[in-house]
């Protein structure tokens, strides 16, 4: 007697399973390639980098992807271009990079101010994706060590002009 016995069922019936219940994979990967894609297709050849990136700003406003779950991998795609992996270092599973991004511009503050701009609006339309912008500064201030000194400038130039300012 020691096998358990088995509770009748009903033959028929659907086992319904609860929403809370739904594990959904992350994905981070595909969720930076289409942050790329949407700032590639709102780019126009020959305007500023700042109307370039307000245009980026306003396709995320319609575009139909899960912010607060990758609110992280939004900020690494602005800062960096692409996701970035151990030790400050991109990614290599990433198809597309962002061409224009903070450390991919100019060390001064007026080259890393349409930046700054981007993240405090974005922060001001979704105030959840605060956390992620602390995540990400923590990440880059983490891994300094493994950035030039140029590198090292722009970090801290994005985080004086105001991207970290307006997280406190």
């Amino acid at each position: 007697m020691s096998a358990k016995e088995e509770r009748p069922t009903l033959a028929g019936v659907n086992v319904k399973t609860r929403k809370r219940n739904i594990v959904v994979p992350s994905d981070p990967g595909s969720f930076a390639d289409a942050i790329v894609q949407i700032f590639a297709d709102a780019a126009d050849e020959g305007v500023s980098i700042d109307k370039n990136l307000d245009a980026g700003v306003k396709a995320l406003d319609s575009a139909d992807l899960d912010f607060s779950r990758y609110a992280d991998t939004l900020f690494e795609v602005l800062f960096a271009g692409g996701r970035l992996a151990t030790g400050g270092n991109l990614a290599d599973d990433q198809k597309e990079r962002l061409a224009t991004n903070v450390l991919a511009c100019e060390p001064n503050p007026d080259a890393i101010a349409p930046f700054v701009k981007v993240f405090q609006s974005l922060i001001r339309r979704r105030p959840f994706l605060v956390k992620g912008l602390e995540a990400t500064l923590n990440k880059f201030i983490l891994s300094l060590e493994f950035y030039t000194e140029e590198g090292r400038k722009k970090i801290a130039t994005s985080e004086d002009k105001g991207a970290g300012a307006d997280v406190a």
